[in-house]
């Protein structure tokens, strides 16, 4: 009984970080392209750059979402 309860408290915390992956994800990504995209495409510098951008700050929220997540599933 009791490795149910501890296997259905690691699926619970799984589901809860792919849940935080998935919103940090989709956060960076109306954030990079809403606000980051179009002042970099204004600008002289090249496509390469603005494509960086868009990954660093997608990359940061996800893991920003993860770990929100694992703080959440611990309480």
């Amino acid at each position: 009984m009791a490795q149910t309860i501890d296997s259905l408290k690691h699926d619970t915390a799984v589901e809860l970080e792919k849940v935080g992956v998935i919103l940090g994800f989709l956060t960076g990504l109306v954030l990079a392209i809403g606000l980051l995209s179009e002042p970099l495409a204004s600008t002289d510098l090249p496509s390469w750059v603005s494509i960086a951008g868009v990954a660093a700050i997608v990359a940061l929220c996800t893991r920003g979402g993860l770990a929100a997540s694992r703080l959440f599933s611990r309480g």
